[in-house]
Order: structure tokens, then sequence, then C-alpha cells
């Protein structure tokens, strides 16, 4: 139950911190995050060290950290220890 407790407290700080980068970046400028785990919810196995790109309100790239590059100018947010899942 502890577990469960910290890990929904995890997930709330997580979800917390990206709305307040949301909120203060500038849209054009893309946003990197990195180093996740990524589930895309189609039953494949999880992308480890995952990288998300992220432009305005779209997912342009979704893939393991070392194939997807990274936008010139990007913000980045590493999100280390970390899994990513389709809402």
């Amino acid at each position: 139950m502890r577990a469960i407790l910290s890990s929904l407290v995890l997930a709330a700080a997580a979800a917390a911190s990206l709305a307040g980068l949301s909120a203060q970046r500038d849209a054009t400028r893309p946003l990197v995050l990195d180093n996740a785990r990524v589930i895309d919810g189609t039953g494949t196995v999880p992308i480890e060290n995952g990288r998300i790109v992220v432009r305005g309100d779209r997912i342009e790239q979704v893939g393991r950290r070392d194939a997807v590059p990274a936008p010139a100018a990007a913000a980045t947010l590493d999100l280390s220890g970390r899994t990513v899942i389709p809402a």
C-alpha cells in the first residue's frame, strides 16, 4: 500500500512539473522528454531509454533515445526512472 501511495505521489509531482513547464515554455520551442520508459498501449514491449519530441500540442517523434534526434534549441526534461503511457 505504501508503494502504491508513493507511486501516486511521484506521478502527481511529475504531472505538476510537466504542467508548469508547459505553461512557461514557448509553444514553438520543441520539448524533449528523455530517458523514460515508454509504453505505447499497443501491446508491444516498452521502449526503454525513450525519447519523446513534442512541438506545440503534438507529439512529433517517439523512440529510443539513441534513434530519435533532439531538435536544436529544444527544452529537455529528464524522466529517468519514470514511465510514460497514453492517457
